[in-house]
């Protein structure tokens, strides 16, 4: 399996990682498969070109405060890049904390599509305005984005803890490995360049009483690797998010993925194998650990207690 190192990350990707969606990264290894990171269900695999954890230097640098001047213009690249960070993480000097569940889906050429595993996931964000000290090309006063993400494992129909299923269509047996990264980088507030991997898409729209904040990712095949789809929505109150007075956001979340399975390693599948995985995820973004759902305090914040920076 073939990972991004930090230094290949586009800013566009990053927010994907940052909203726990680090795509093409493994989930799982296959009995009989080369060595992998984690060597047993119960240690934690992080992915290549990423920390574990975050160094202790994010975890002491002041929370950024960042002003929001009136009702936002979403018309306009800085006022939806202000929308999207407020909705995506905060401009309160707060800790957001996003949970996701997402659920994957087999679908081989001449059989039932059926549900393969589902995945409980929580990423802590916050912005500081940290310097070079856990990196040396940043720049001091530079706006500064942490994230810490734990991915867990859930049978796709009893939402019970595994570390092994079954993957008839694959001819496999699949162990897995909760999964643990983080990452600090710089926020560029300039402005965003064009990105030809995504397409001329709608970026918000109303919808009643909210705002969705939209993105779609389109890329082409190649030899190696097979075309694929993505596509999310972030969804607030369009009153709040105009409001400069309300600084917290609590924030709603969806994902829907298509691609080849071969495009996962795990699966060892040819790139010419027309078995697809379809991904969905729902999630909530919120500020305070006890608003977070109760299978997300269970699974992640009791047992690994270390991955939640807490004010």
């Amino acid at each position: 399996m073939t990972h991004p190192s930090t230094s290949e990350i586009s800013r566009r990707t990053l927010l994907v990682a940052m909203s726990g969606l680090l795509s093409g990264a493994a989930f799982a290894r296959s009995e009989g498969d080369g060595p992998q990171p984690a060597t047993a269900a119960s240690e934690a695999y992080t992915p290549a070109g990423f920390r574990h954890a975050l160094p202790p230097e994010a975890l002491e640098q002041p929370l950024a405060t960042l002003e929001q001047p009136g009702a936002l213009d979403l018309n306009d690249s800085e006022g939806l890049r202000l929308a999207r960070m407020k909705t995506m993480f905060s401009l309160n000097a707060d800790y957001a904390y996003s949970a996701y569940m997402t659920r994957h889906f087999v679908m081989p050429p001449d059989a039932t599509p059926y549900p393969l595993v589902n995945e409980l996931e929580l990423n802590v964000s916050f912005l500081t305005t940290g310097g070079p000290e856990f990196r040396e090309e940043y720049e001091q006063g530079k706006l500064m984005l942490h994230g810490s993400y734990t991915r867990v494992f859930l049978d796709a129909a009893t939402l019970q803890t595994v570390d092994m299923i079954d993957v008839p269509a694959m001819n496999r047996q699949l162990t897995l490995a909760p999964t643990q990264f983080a990452l600090s980088i710089p926020m560029d507030l300039a402005p965003i360049p064009h990105d030809p991997t995504l397409t001329e898409d709608l970026r918000w729209y109303r919808f009643g009483e909210d705002v969705h904040l939209t993105n779609i990712a389109l890329f082409e095949p190649s030899e190696s690797r097979p075309p694929r789809m993505d596509t999310s929505v972030w969804r607030v109150k369009h009153a709040d998010l105009m409001d400069p007075a309300h600084r917290r956001l609590h924030a709603h979340y969806s994902f829907t993925a298509s691609s080849y399975a071969a495009l996962y390693a795990w699966t060892g599948l040819d790139v010419d194998d027309p078995t697809r995985v379809v991904t969905s995820k729902a999630g909530i973004k919120v500020h305070t650990i006890d608003a977070l759902p109760a299978l997300v305090r269970e699974r992640i914040l009791e047992k690994h207690p270390e991955r939640v920076p807490r004010k």
